[in-house]
């Protein structure tokens, strides 16, 4: 099983040289921005939020490819609408 992910890992980054960038440089600060907008105490909130707000926007986001951009904007609507809003319907 082993040799069939480490396999299938290399023909991704083959196919997908962006891959790596992202998932190595995008994928856990997304992630920790998503978690601290996620969490229910807001002066916690409001003291990260600076700081996650200023990481997300370093991205090039017509430029993510892969499922990091799923956390910024999940941070993206909660950290700028609040966690209270509605959700936006298309």
């Amino acid at each position: 099983m082993k040799e069939v992910a480490a396999a299938q890992s290399e023909m991704e980054n083959r196919n997908s040289p962006r891959r790596l960038q992202e998932t190595n440089l995008v994928r856990e600060p997304a992630f920790a921005a998503w978690i601290v907008s996620l969490c229910p105490d807001a002066s916690i909130v409001a003291r990260h939020r600076g700081a996650a707000l200023e990481a997300m926007v370093h991205y090039a986001f017509d430029r993510l490819r892969f499922s990091q951009f799923f956390a910024l904007e999940s941070a993206w609507e909660r950290f700028i609408a609040g966690p209270d809003a509605s959700p936006v319907s298309l």
